[in-house]
């Protein structure tokens, strides 16, 4: 998160870039932990693991994982949007991606916890797991 959108691009998209394009390098054996996929879903993950790399785009990635990258407020937007779509409060984030330096995680967890939350918890209805 940053103050503009082409900041936060800025800032992020190298290590995005770097996750995806570096750090998601594996051999086939450690695609999945044993058990974790079927035979058939492991091959077929071993057949695409080329495809995991090769040219970035990160309008590709934003559409296959739900990844905020822009202002406060367009964060907590996107968050609330997805919470409400996905009939949830529950929300996981992950502030700190491959080599981001400990300024940019502190920036994003300070901006997320000052800025954003209190937009999400206000946007989103609460609700009980057993609803």
């Amino acid at each position: 998160m940053a103050e503009t959108e082409e900041r936060a691009r800025e800032e992020y998209l190298p290590h995005l870039q770097s996750f995806f394009e570096d750090f998601t390098r594996t051999t086939p054996q450690f695609l999945a932990p044993p058990g974790y996929l079927s035979v058939d879903q492991f091959k077929a993950r071993v057949m695409g693991q080329n495809k995991m790399r090769g040219s970035f785009n990160f309008d590709l990635i934003s559409n296959s994982f739900f990844i905020a990258v822009g202002t406060t407020e367009k964060a907590a937007d996107q968050l609330s949007h997805w919470a409400r779509w996905m009939g949830s409060n529950h929300i996981n984030a992950i502030m700190h991606v491959a080599q981001m330096p400990h300024w940019k995680t502190v920036k994003n967890l300070t901006l997320f916890a000052q800025e954003v939350m209190p937009h999400v918890r206000a946007s989103v209805p609460k609700q009980m797991a057993a609803e």
